[in-house]
C-alpha cells in the first residue's frame, strides 16, 4: 500500500513511472545490502545508532536522489525490524521486497489508467466543447 502511494506522489506519467523504477532497484539494492549489515551481530544500541544514521541520510537524498533514499530506507526499515527479534531476518527481507514490487507495479498501472481515462475524456469534453461554440457561431 505505501509503495502503491509512494509511487502516485509523482507530478507526471513519465515522473511516476520513473519513481517505479527507481524504488524497486533501491530496494532491490536495499535488501542485499541490509541482509550484509544484519548478518553482522549487533547489539541494540549500535542498531539504534545505524538507523538514525539511516535516517539522517533519507532525509538529505529524498529531494535529490528517490532511488538513493530507498536503499538508505530499506536498510532503515531493515534494522527496525530486527530489533527486537532477529530470528527471521531473512524472511522479513524477502517480504519486503516483494511487497515493494507488487506495489510499484501496482502504482504503476493505476497511474497509466488514471492517465489514459483523463487523456480520453478530456479529449471527448474538448470536442463537445468546440463543437456547441460551432453550432452557435453558425445559429447567430
Amino acid at each position: 500500500m505505501v509503495s502503491c502511494s509512494a509511487i502516485l506522489q509523482g507530478n507526471t506519467l513519465s515522473h511516476i513511472i520513473n519513481r517505479h523504477f527507481q524504488r524497486i532497484v533501491g530496494t532491490s539494492l536495499g535488501v542485499l545490502s541490509a541482509a550484509f549489515i544484519i548478518s553482522f551481530p549487533m547489539n541494540m544500541l549500535a542498531k539504534i545508532i545505524l538507523i538514525a544514521i539511516f535516517y539522517v541520510i533519507v532525509e538529505y537524498y529524498i529531494p535529490r536522489n528517490y532511488s538513493i533514499a530507498v536503499f538508505f530506507i530499506t536498510n532503515m526499515t531493515m534494522l527496525q525490524g530486527t530489533l527486537l527479534s532477529t530470528n527471521d531476518w531473512q524472511s522479513l527481507l524477502q517480504v519486503r521486497l516483494i511487497s515493494i514490487i507488487i506495489g510499484s507495479i501496482l502504482g504503476a498501472i493505476s497511474a497509466m489508467l488514471q492517465y489514459c481515462i483523463y487523456d480520453y475524456f478530456s479529449k471527448d469534453s474538448i470536442a463537445l466543447k468546440s463543437s456547441e461554440i460551432k453550432l452557435e457561431v453558425y445559429d447567430k
